[in-house]
């Protein structure tokens, strides 16, 4: 093979031409491929970095969220557990009042029980006593009947005269009632002695009554004077009756 300046150039221009069909049709198309490929890998690169920080907000969302509901929850089962307690206290001292109230009812019940058991059997045992005394003093009555009168007839003469004048009209008739019956001679000193008292003439309508066991009663239209044991024992009944139980007694005992 003969190498002279020809070929040399030849092959010079044929390289060149070589260099400028490669950089025409083939170098610039790969320079593009590859930069579009790396303006898609930077694309994606950027877009999985939005994602990602798209995803950290929302689990730092979510993160919040939770604990938010989670101090909710809290919140509610300290409401929840604050109300169960102030119910429970209130239903205790609800319970607590109504016991007390039902064991004071039950005290002040049975202490009336009591007050009125006492009362009846003091009663029962005062008319008793008062029954009792009426037929001891029953057999020595009609000594006693004179000196009741005598006292019916002082306490009448006691009285002011003008109320002693007023206690019976001029004219009217004294009814007496005594517990023995009264024979004349009685009548007429009783009539003597009542006219002396009320200083004019007075008739008596004397009448019996054993009730009284002994003494007498003057009944005048506005007025009952009255000396008799029947009225001794009521007055000493009605006191015992009216007389109060000592006000340290000791209280039954409450179950």
């Amino acid at each position: 093979m003969t190498i002279d300046g020809w070929t040399i150039a030849l092959q010079t221009v044929n390289f060149l031409v070589l260099v400028w069909l490669l950089r025409r049709f083939l170098w610039r198309p790969v320079l593009a491929v590859i930069a579009a490929r790396e303006a898609e890998e930077a694309r994606i690169h950027t877009a999985a970095a939005a994602e990602r920080t798209a995803a950290e907000e929302a689990r730092r969302a979510v993160d919040a969220e939770r604990a938010a509901l989670e101090a909710e929850r809290a919140g509610l089962l300290d409401q929840a557990h604050t109300a169960a307690e102030a119910e429970r206290a209130a239903l205790a001292k609800s319970a607590q009042a109504e016991a007390d109230r039902l064991l004071a009812d039950t005290r002040a019940r049975l202490a009336q029980e009591r007050t009125d058991a006492l009362a009846g059997l003091k009663g029962r045992a005062v008319t008793l006593a008062a029954a009792l005394a009426g037929r001891l003093v029953a057999d020595v009555a009609a000594d006693a009947t004179p000196v009741l009168f005598a006292r019916a007839c002082d306490a009448l003469a006691a009285e002011p005269d003008e109320r002693r004048a007023r206690l019976l009209p001029p004219g009217d008739t004294l009814t007496v009632v005594a517990a023995h019956p009264v024979d004349a001679a009685t009548r007429a000193a009783w009539g003597a002695h009542l006219s002396a008292v009320l200083g004019r003439p007075v008739p008596l309508d004397i009448h019996t009554d054993p009730a009284l066991v002994a003494g007498v009663e003057l009944h005048f239209p506005a007025l009952v004077l009255a000396q008799s044991w029947r009225g001794v024992l009521d007055a000493a009944v009605a006191a015992e009756r009216a007389r109060k139980e000592p006000a340290d007694a000791e209280p039954l005992p409450v179950p």
